[in-house]
This record gives structure tokens, C-alpha cells and sequence, in this order.
């Protein structure tokens, strides 16, 4: 942290505002991560999603082949 340009921020006041610096830098990574948490649950569920009609694609895949070899 840069040393603060007014004298009187020195001591008591100086080690607030430090402190209070320090927790608007944790509240803004905690919100970034809560953000990027959103967004990776988005994905996630996107991507299961897409697993399922996979799945389902490859049932009835699965199912003509044994009906046509049968």
C-alpha cells in the first residue's frame, strides 16, 4: 500500500483506512468469484444438458441398429 499523502493518516487513522481498503478489495474478489461461479453453473448445466440428448441420440441409435441386425 502507498504511503498516504496527508500526515494525519498516519497511526490509528491510517492503519482504518488500510483496513478499510483492504475489505473493499475482499468484497470486490469475493463478488468476481460469486460472478464466476454463476457463469461456470450456467456451464455446467448447458453442458448437461447436452449429455442428456446425447444420450438419448445414442439410445435410438442404439435401438435401429439392434432392430435392423435382429
Amino acid at each position: 500500500m502507498p504511503l498516504p499523502a496527508d500526515p494525519r493518516m498516519t497511526g490509528v487513522l491510517g492503519h482504518i483506512a488500510m483496513l478499510e481498503q483492504r475489505h473493499l478489495r475482499h468484497k470486490d474478489e469475493k463478488k468476481k468469484w460469486r460472478d464466476q461461479k454463476e457463469v461456470l453453473l450456467a456451464e455446467i448445466a448447458s453442458q448437461k444438458e447436452a449429455l442428456k440428448k446425447l444420450q438419448e441420440k445414442s439410445e435410438e441409435t442404439t435401438q435401429d441398429l439392434k432392430e435392423t441386425f435382429s
